[in-house]
């Protein structure tokens, strides 16, 4: 909690009851919406402010799958307009867009994040008080890698969007996309994606489909994704899926995976379940 007091027509008193870095930041980025004019004619209205969070995590995601992917410099100017008005998460969202040594046919060569991109602009949003979350899809979206040969066979259907729950190397992927997460992004939290998986019980899990209805089948596959996340990023990792969640069995998804709630936009505004 913050507040700042004009104590007089050249001086500004703030006092930040938080005593901590992010909230005297905040504090300071609500005085400078306060200014007004230029130069000589720069004002600043008297006003006693009372400002805290009214939520802990404040979101926006940015889909970086679809058309040229931004600059590093684009990221960054984002991630500082984004801090000035408060919002202390940043989420890029991959399909095929975050390059992987494991797995590099996945990212086309010059159209997609590295490692060393990634370190960049997570050591760049820290210092404004930005957590950069990745959304990286794990289930449905995945055409770009699944018309591939060396992972057509893994496609719920021939050359689709959606992992084959049931195959082996549906599960070594995913453990093997999350181990690079892992190794990239200090965040706690982690975004499956899982939305859309719309081709599901239409090709490979038709059977399984069939037997047990689409529901318990698409919660099964998310609650391997949760054990593979945390597994791989420690137990204290909140596990993030897509809304797709919300519709499908709501109440039979583990306790330990938060969901969120998102508008569509050209730009997803997220809050994340504290």
């Amino acid at each position: 909690r913050s507040i700042a007091r004009l104590t007089s027509p050249n001086t500004v008193r703030l006092y930040d009851f938080g005593l901590t870095d992010a909230g005297t930041f905040y504090a300071l980025q609500t005085l400078k919406q306060l200014f007004t004019g230029a130069g000589e004619h720069t004002m600043l209205a008297p006003a006693l402010i009372r400002d805290w969070p009214a939520m802990r995590w404040r979101g926006v995601q940015d889909d970086i799958s679809r058309g040229p992917i931004p600059t590093l410099e684009y990221q960054k100017r984002q991630i500082r307009i984004f801090a000035t008005y408060k919002i202390n998460v940043f989420s890029p969202y991959f399909e095929h867009t975050l390059a992987f040594s494991s797995n590099p046919l996945i990212a086309p060569p010059g159209g997609a994040m590295s490692r060393a991109d990634v370190r960049e602009l997570v050591q760049y949003a820290a210092r404004l008080h930005v957590m950069v979350i990745p959304q990286q899809q794990t289930f449905g979206h995945l055409h770009h890698a699944l018309k591939l040969e060396l992972y057509a066979p893994l496609a719920e259907t021939a050359h689709g969007h959606v992992l084959a729950p049931g195959q082996p190397g549906s599960l070594a992927l995913t453990r093997d996309l999350f181990a690079e997460i892992d190794s990239m992004f200090p965040a706690p939290f982690v975004h499956l994606g899982a939305d859309e998986t719309f081709e599901l019980g239409k090709g490979q899990t038709k059977a399984a489909v069939d037997s047990l209805t689409i529901g318990p089948v698409y919660v099964q596959y998310l609650r391997f994704l949760q054990r593979a996340a945390r597994g791989q990023f420690g137990a204290s990792t909140s596990v993030l899926p897509g809304r797709d969640a919300f519709d499908i069995f709501l109440t039979r998804l583990p306790a330990t995976i938060e969901l969120i709630a998102a508008a569509h936009a050209n730009c997803f505004a997220m809050v994340i379940a504290a």
